[in-house]
């Protein structure tokens, strides 16, 4: 019997680490800052887009709020993701054509459905007019 080697399936043999530079304290606290100006930047972001569209202000003290905004941050695009949200819960949901505004727990469980509806990158709008060209 053969044994199943990285060489025989077809691999190279593993690289060696990339050693990396070890940074000085001043190096290493300008980049903590760094991170975490962008980071409170990217939350002030997504707090306004969540103001803007359901005029509702985020309690970051609480762990839904933080939790939705984390997985939205981890998505990408959370702004376009938070305004395809508000069409679909505004014009689909009964209780946002209550006028009621969605809680965090909501958005982010309602979130994917409304995006497969309401979703306006220009990669879906090419998958749909392919679809009705082909």
């Amino acid at each position: 019997m053969s044994k199943d080697t990285p060489e025989s399936l077809g691999f190279g043999l593993p690289t060696k680490p990339i050693t990396t530079k070890r940074l000085t304290l001043e190096e290493r606290q300008a980049r903590m800052l760094k991170a975490m100006e962008r980071g409170r930047e990217q939350n002030e972001g997504i707090e306004e887009a969540i103001y803007r569209i359901f005029k509702i202000t985020p309690n970051l003290h609480r762990k839904d709020w933080r939790e939705l905004i984390q997985y939205l941050k981890e998505a990408g695009e959370p702004t376009e993701k938070l305004e395809a949200f508000g069409k679909w819960w505004y014009k689909e949901d009964w209780r946002g054509k209550q006028g009621q505004s969605p809680t965090a727990d909501q958005i982010r469980t309602y979130l994917p459905q409304a995006l497969d509806k309401y979703e306006d990158s220009t990669e879906a709008r090419k998958r749909k007019y392919q679809r009705w060209e082909g």
